[in-house]
């Protein structure tokens, strides 16, 4: 313990126990009973108070290595995000490009689409003709 920190427990241990004696004499001539501060309860509130300390310093110890643990998350999550930053970067004029091929590959599948309707519609048009001429062969064949 830095010996600032242990001065300032003195001090603090020191008002606790003038403190405690005051309140003794106070509740003598209030209720007529006494108090007794003794050694034993002075080392009570010494242990009392040292393991309050210890359950503090546990609580930020683990509160220090949990912002630790986060700072080192966030600083290993930057360094990956710079990296693929810079990858995409890097992607950027095969997106491009690639793009541009999907765009003159659509217009090229658009044409051909027209083209095939246009022939789909032919054949719809020859088939009706056809049905229509098998169904007159039909229907001399029958007679």
């Amino acid at each position: 313990m830095e010996p600032k920190v242990k001065e300032g427990c003195v001090q603090m241990v020191k008002y606790f126990h003038e403190t405690t004696v005051d309140s003794s004499v106070k509740f003598l001539n209030n209720l007529k009973r006494h108090y007794y501060v003794t050694p034993t309860s002075y080392l009570e509130l010494i242990s009392t108070f040292k393991k309050l300390l210890k359950d503090k310093r546990e609580e930020v110890l683990g509160l220090k290595e949990r912002y630790e643990n986060g700072y080192e998350c966030l600083i290993t999550t930057e360094g990956e995000v710079s990296q693929m930053q810079k990858y995409l970067e890097e992607l950027k004029p095969q997106l491009i490009e690639t793009s541009k091929l999907t765009d003159e590959k659509m217009i090229k599948v658009s044409g051909e689409k027209a083209e095939a309707d246009k022939i789909a519609a032919k054949v719809s048009v020859e088939e009706a003709e056809a049905q229509k001429i098998a169904a007159q062969v039909s229907a001399i064949k029958e007679d």
